[in-house]
């Protein structure tokens, strides 16, 4: 037969919450039609013995295989009865799978022999239709030996399925087997993989002009966006795909009288062996419809419209019905109904259940079960019993691991300890489930899939913060804290990239898409405006290549060899820091207060710090400020203008022993980035620089991963005052020349080439020096234009000669040599609070800072607000005279500011935005 019966275990995936999906097949439809090939393999073989070979030479082989067809085709029978039973196929009928697998192998190996022998006896399809149904079989049975708990024996036979599938299956069933995978990978937090394998599975599909299958697979994909909480995401593809099924679906779908009738008018064209699709297609037509139905339901039940969500769920009941699914629509039905507040309710429905969850294919369900049960009872105000019904669960899991239960479970388990007033297992609970929760993501997947991963476990993080604030656990706080933070370059940071000779097809789209966008800027740079027809070019390349972004970012094969993502230890962070005679600073924003973790002189303090209405109300409008087009610019020094300090962000039992230390390494989050820290006021009057040394990092991660004694810079490189002619928008920078040349005195003996400035000073020019060999332990020092997207963060970089854009994206592709940069120009440190509608949740993947740390950088200095000339060439020639000199780049950049604040030139809100990333 062509093709293949799309299916799934769907008691099990339809009981799912959307992140517990698995794929299978339906076996009820998938069986008769087995069972006609199987005897249509048989009669082929006796049609063949027949008409073309004399018994005498091939008696005992076509005996042989004869048998074995027969052994085959009774194996399909016993999967007929069992599932006729509405029992669990793999476990009533598990000696006839061993049996079938057995004689199958056997089969292909005997067909392959006889056709060595006799060339042309068997036919090439009926070995391909042996072996792929062979294929899907192992993949199955896989699956339900991974659900058992034994992975070692579903590797091999998923091992094993693949060399059948890659041998012997046609394209298109290839495509389903890779979309199987896709699921299972997902399952165990390998979401990169997954996500490239179904992008692989559609596009095969696609080629194949197998319509159905892609649109499913797009909703698998769908599925996957859900389970990494991109609900919009999830939403847009649901509706690309009701777009392209509607053609098809314009009459309804099939019903299940329709889908059996094509099914028997299949089952008697094969065995007439006449090839037919009808049945399939039917079947496909009606899968796809129902799972859109569902897929709907859940999302809109995800973005709270639980009216439509019941309606939608209601619809697909006869669905259910025929297909002895009523435990899979109760299930989302007493989901709905903890999340209307009603607990009696989920627990009647979830009682009528239960048995459905105690035996057969729902079996390693039954947690997910037992989750929604303990909602129910901690809606009823019963704690004991939702205590004793999820470490029921928990214990369920050590036979069926789920990795997405695993910190729903144990969170669910904090908050009946903390009910129960056991607050340090409340603590211990939740720390475990925070932990469950990280191992699920282990690399970096992008700065939206990153962003909305977090989405529903924030207040799983916020809960164990607020117990932790409360019960003083500083330890506690700091590794919850931490894991709110996205930690996206901390992955990166962990696996360095590996140079490598030439570029793959998606990084030259990449560059060829940025340099047309790099074209359009310049041409709104001289014209002054924009036309709407260029816009929308330029909305959508920038589209295209932020969606290309994503994918290579999926795609590196960096991710390939993690298996873990990298942990963040308090007590060695406390080591490290006091080490160093350094202090650490973690805060979490909240609206209406800030969270704050001081990490040094060997402990780790918690304490919350309420933000007034008018310092929240300070915070908003300085953040505004910062991108207007014709800023305030004494706001940039936000102490002295709005009297925003220290002691209105930082607790004040942390305050002074944060300041106390050699250095103080600041991690912000949300719109404590955008602000100058070491500029800002203590409680005694003087700068924070004034007291210590600031610098900042996205995550506390990082210092593990950065830290390494820093010496005097082997080589440096010069690049800068390019040549704007005819940019309006871009007026030439007055003391730029003056600034390039104090450098080049410093550093003459270490240049690696002379200063590139005026119309030398590109972007292909800055890419030859920050990649140079040469530049190995050595500074970057670049004097530009800085510029400022907000509609694309990633788009936001450094303007050279000609127009031309070195951005974030392109910065962090690089294979940086140079230990630290120093970027002299505006703006380099800004980043965004949200992109479009998404807002940021974590705080580490995202602007210049990041992407030069990423690409290899251990130290950068930037520039939150735009600078002035002069004061920005006297800040940053200082601090190459202390680098010089053996400062490390900290200290000499806290030495710079402190000799420009003294000697009183220049007005604050002119530098004091500058920044240092890095210790």
């Amino acid at each position: 037969m062509s093709g293949r019966v799309q299916a799934t275990n769907l008691e099990r995936r339809c009981a799912m919450e959307p992140r517990g999906a698995r794929t299978g097949r339906f076996l009820r439809a998938a069986a008769p039609v087995a069972l006609a090939a199987a005897a249509a393999v048989a009669s082929a073989l006796r049609n063949r013995a027949a008409s073309e070979l004399p018994v005498e030479q091939a008696d005992d082989d076509m005996a042989e295989l004869i048998a074995i067809a027969g052994a085959q085709t009774a194996t399909h029978q016993a999967m007929v009865r069992a599932v006729a039973e509405r029992s669990d196929p793999r476990h009533d009928a598990g000696p006839a799978f061993e049996h079938y697998f057995t004689h199958a192998r056997a089969l292909v190996a005997r067909m392959e022999a006889a056709n060595e022998r006799w060339p042309g006896l068997v036919t090439s399809e009926t070995i391909v239709g042996t072996a792929s149904s062979l294929a899907q079989h192992l993949a199955m049975q896989a699956d339900y030996e991974d659900a058992n708990g034994d992975r070692e024996r579903a590797r091999g036979l998923r091992d094993e399925s693949a060399h059948f599938a890659g041998r012997y299956m046609p394209a298109g069933g290839r495509a389903g087997m890779r979309r199987a995978e896709a699921m299972g990978l997902a399952m165990q937090g390998e979401f990169n993989a997954a996500l490239l394998a179904l992008d692989e599975a559609r596009e095969a599909f696609v080629a194949a002009h197998r319509l159905d299958d892609a649109a499913q697979t797009s909703l698998y994909q769908a599925n996957l966006y859900e389970w990494l909480g991109d609900v919009d995401r999830a939403v847009d593809v649901l509706a690309q795909v009701r777009a392209a099924l509607a053609p098809r679906l314009a009459g309804g779908a099939p019903s299940a009288a329709d889908v059996a009738t094509r099914i028997d008018e299949q089952f008697r064209a094969i065995m007439q062996g006449i090839a037919s699709q009808a049945g399939e297609d039917a079947l496909r037509l009606r899968i796809v419809a129902f799972e859109m139905a569902t897929q709907e339901a859940r999302l809109r039940r995800e973005l709270g419209q639980l009216d439509v969500a019941e309606a939608l769920f209601q619809e697909t009941r006869s669905f259910h019905e025929e297909n002895g699914l009523l435990a899979s629509l109760h299930f989302h039905l007493a989901v709905l109904a903890v999340r209307r507040g009603y607990g009696d309710h989920a627990l009647a429905l979830l009682e009528g259940i239960e048995g459905a969850f105690t035996h057969g294919l729902l079996r390693p369900r039954r947690p997910a079960l037992r989750m929604v049960q303990a909602d129910a009872l901690l809606l009823r105000g019963e704690p004991e019993r939702a205590l004793c019904t999820a470490d029921e669960a928990i214990a369920d899991l050590e036979t069926y691991p789920d990795s997405e239960l695993a910190w729903k479970l144990r969170w669910r388990r904090g908050q009946s300890l903390e009910r129960l007033r056991r607050e340090p297992e409340a603590m211990a609970a939740l720390l475990d489930a925070a932990a469950a929760a990280d191992r699920l993501r282990k690399s970096s997947l992008g700065y939206r899939l990153d962003t909305t991963f977090l989405r529903d476990k924030r207040s799983m993080f916020e809960a164990g913060i607020d117990l932790a604030v409360k019960r003083r656990d500083g330890r506690g706080a700091a590794l919850l804290i931490e894991l709110v933070k996205a930690r996206a370059l901390s992955a990166t940071l962990s696996i360095p990239r590996e140079a490598r000779h030439g570029q793959s097809d998606e990084e030259q789209a990449f560059d060829a898409l940025s340099a047309r966008l790099d074209a359009l800027d310049f041409e709104v740079n001289t014209a002054g405006t924009m036309t709407i027809a260029r816009r929308e070019e330029w909305d959508a390349l920038l589209a295209e290549r932020t969606a290309l972004i994503e994918r290579m970012r999926i795609a590196d094969p960096r991710w390939r060899g993690l298996s873990a993502p990298p942990t963040f230890d308090v007590a060695a962070t406390v080591d490290r820091l006091d080490r160093r005679n350094t202090t650490a600073l973690t805060l979490l924003h909240r609206p209406g207060r800030i969270d704050a973790v001081l990490l040094g002189n060997g402990v780790a303090e918690v304490r919350s710090h309420a933000l007034t209405a008018e310092v929240e109300a300070t915070l908003a409008e300085y953040a505004a400020n910062l991108r207007r087009a014709s800023p305030d610019e004494w706001l940039f020094d936000v102490s002295s203008e709005r009297g925003l300090g220290l002691r209105d962000l930082v607790p004040a039992e942390l305050l002074d022993t944060a300041l106390a230390g050699g250095a103080l390494v600041i991690v912000p989050h949300g719109v404590l980035h955008l602000l100058p820290w070491a500029g800002l006021a203590a409680p005694d009057g003087r700068r924070a620089l004034e007291h210590t040394a600031v610098s900042v990092l996205p995550n506390l991660t990082c210092l593990s991963l950065l830290d390494a004694p820093f010496g005097p810079p082997v080589a440096a490189a010069i690049i800068g005052d390019p040549d704007y002619a005819g940019l309006t928008r871009y007026p030439p920078l007055e003391h730029a020349a003056a600034e390039i040349a104090d450098v080049a005195m410093i550093h003459h003996h270490r240049l690696i080439a002379p200063p590139c400035t005026a119309e030398a000073a590109t972007e292909a020019a800055c890419r030859r020096l920050a990649t140079a060999r040469d530049l190995d332990r050595g500074v970057l020092h670049v004097s530009a234009h800085g510029t400022l997207d907000a509609s694309e963060p990633l788009r936001s970089g450094l303007l050279f000669s000609g127009g031309t854009l070195l951005d974030a994206a392109e910065l962090a592709q690089l294979h940086l040599a140079a230990d630290e940069i120093v970027l002299s120009a505006c703006s380099t440190g800004w980043r965004p609070q949200a992109v479009g509608t998404l807002t940021l949740a974590g705080d580490d993947a995202l602007g210049l800072p990041a992407a030069a740390l990423e690409a290899g950088a251990r130290a950068v200095l930037v520039s939150i607000a735009p600078l002035a000339d002069e004061p920005a060439r006297d800040l940053f020639v200082g601090y190459h005279r202390r680098r010089a000199a053996e400062w490390e780049p900290v200290a000499a950049f806290n030495g710079a500011q402190r000799e420009l604040l003294a000697a009183g030139a220049h007005e604050p809100w002119t530098w004091i935005s500058a920044t240092a990333y890095g210790w």
